[in-house]
């Protein structure tokens, strides 16, 4: 039988670097804890002990399986058979039968990796908000490296307003930083030609500056790669675990559609003059004397490195990502979509880059019965994202040995179930969320932000974990710690910053905030440990009355 591991990895380091990706490639920075990580080991721990729910997805040829029964399932674990106590099936689609029909609010999560807002992005943005999104429903929106917090959709018009702007700022950013690369690739371009162009050459003989010129700069062009690399496109799993344990909080449907610019950079034409004669150049020291071949072969070897940094997706851990949102319970949809942008530099073209974050939303929205498209025509794909159902079996069983975890598998047993993908978690028992943590501290402390709370307009929490380190005879922390208050237009109506010099293990923080009036307020807490780098992040939705 085909198996496929892992429901939702849900969403979200790459969305997402970026999911998705980056997510969803995208980066999810800032997204809060509600719980402190003591609370949710004894949730996990007492859930353990009464009642494993296992939730699993068939598809046949691609499409959901809607018409099996218990009888139809056989589910283990280890090599124990399980009695499967209980089952449902859970049916969910975006699209309600009567609009006028008043249910229950849903969580909505709108992802947008993007480099240009067209025509085709606003009318987009457009359906979501005349034919998704309803009065009562819960909005998080992620614009590149932006996150915006809309409680409710009472004024739809005012939500999509500042939506719109910041779609439009964000790309213009985006604009701008590709605008930066290129140019500093051009300079780079013009310098080595301008080398180049100063060389005498002789009669029979291949000056070494020249082989020197000509590596030089392709390990320049290769370091600007990978610095706009690691800068923009490596996801940050800190935040990935963030999105990821938000979303597995929220006590709602949930549903996370993704909207994806494939990434572009400025690459070396290869049709144009610059890469001919580099290759013209090469042939020819392959026929010529010893220390030729070796410029040749050196020359060589950075231009298929850089091919394969360019054309390769590396670095990006999409099962782990996927892990992570197999939980959370929410259906992911993602469309790709591409740009086009002239270089205007001879020898210099944009080109789409291969990256993991498309196979993560890719494999993410698989599991989750969620639709990914690659189109342009956003109002197409979203029609058909929500008449997508999504269709989930539920099995329930109690282990015999609840404090022994084993890995779980699940089969069909009255069907030819070689023809059938059946899509479920193996180490459903598992709580990825904590092998991540054990995983994060292993050589290093993490900083934790615990007990936050907000209680008589009066902000309260505790930072601990962080690393402290000998200074001279006592051991001390470094901290920084950023507070922001929004009020629900998302509105900032405080951005403070503060660096704290820690001598115990653990501090308690602060701070009064009597000046707010009656009213709902977005709260937002990140901590870093100045020492690691390492950063903790919190969220609060209070309301003052």
């Amino acid at each position: 039988m085909k198996k496929r591991f892992l429901p939702f990895h849900g969403a979200i380091k790459q969305l997402v670097r970026h999911v998705l990706l980056f997510i969803l490639t995208i980066t999810f920075a800032g997204i809060p804890l509600s719980l402190s990580s003591q609370e949710e080991i004894k949730t996990t721990e007492k859930v353990s002990v009464v009642n494993i729910e296992v939730p699993v997805r068939v598809f046949y040829k691609g499409r959901a399986v809607d018409d099996l029964k218990k009888s139809d399932f056989k589910l283990y674990e280890g090599k124990e058979r399980q009695e499967i106590h209980g089952f449902y099936k859970v049916k969910k689609k975006i699209k309600i039968k009567d609009p006028k029909l008043l249910l229950p609010s849903r969580y909505f999560v709108l992802v947008f990796r993007i480099t240009e807002y067209n025509d085709a992005l606003k009318k987009g943005l457009d359906y979501v908000f005349r034919d998704i999104l309803k009065r009562n429903d819960q909005l998080l929106v992620f614009v590149n490296d932006k996150t915006l917090f809309i409680k409710n959709l009472l004024d739809k018009e005012q939500a999509f307003s500042l939506i719109d702007k910041t779609l439009r700022e964000e790309s213009a950013r985006s604009r701008h930083l590709m605008t930066k690369y290129l140019l500093k690739i051009k300079q780079l371009l013009e310098d080595v030609k301008l080398k180049l162009g100063a060389i005498s050459f002789g009669a029979d003989l291949i000056p070494v500056d020249k082989a020197n010129y000509l590596l030089d700069f392709l390990n320049r062009y290769l370091i600007t790669w990978k610095e706009y690399k690691n800068r923009y496109l490596v996801p940050d799993m800190d935040s990935y675990y963030n999105f990821a344990r938000f979303l597995e909080k929220i006590r709602m449907e949930k549903w996370v559609i993704s909207f994806y610019q494939v990434e572009l950079f400025p690459k070396l034409q290869l049709s144009g003059d610059f890469l001919r004669m580099i290759d013209h150049s090469v042939q020819a020291w392959l026929m010529g004397r010893s220390e030729d071949m070796a410029y040749a072969r050196k020359i060589t070897v950075q231009l298929h490195l850089i091919d394969r940094e360019l054309n390769a997706a590396e670095n990006f851990p999409a099962g782990e990502i996927s892990k992570l949102f197999f939980k959370v319970g929410a259906t992911f949809h993602s469309i790709l979509m591409t740009v086009h942008r002239e270089a205007n530099v001879r020898d210099l073209e944009f080109k789409n880059l291969s990256t993991d974050i498309e196979n993560s939303l890719r494999e993410i929205t698989a599991k989750t019965g969620g639709e990914l498209m690659a189109t342009n025509n956003l109002e197409k794909a979203l029609s058909k994202v929500v008449e997508k159902e999504d269709i989930c079996y539920m099995l329930t069983y109690a282990p015999e040995n609840p404090g022994k975890k084993g890995k779980i598998s699940v089969e069909l047993g009255n069907r030819d179930y070689r023809k059938y993908d059946v899509i479920y978690d193996k180490n459903m028992r598992e709580d990825y969320i904590r092998e991540y943590l054990a995983k994060k501290n292993a050589g290093q402390p993490t900083v934790e932000l615990n007990e936050i709370k907000f209680k008589g307009k009066k902000l309260s929490f505790r930072i601990g974990g962080f690393l402290m380190k000998k200074t001279g005879k006592e051991k001390m922390g470094k901290l920084g710690v950023r507070i922001r208050v929004k009020d629900r237009r998302s509105q900032p109506l405080y951005d403070k910053k503060k660096q704290i010099e820690a001598k115990q293990e653990t501090i308690a923080f602060s701070l009064a905030f009597d000046w707010l009036n009656a009213g709902e307020y977005n709260i937002i807490v990140d901590v870093q440990d100045l020492l690691t780098g390492k950063n903790a992040s919190s969220f609060l939705q209070p309301v003052i009355k």
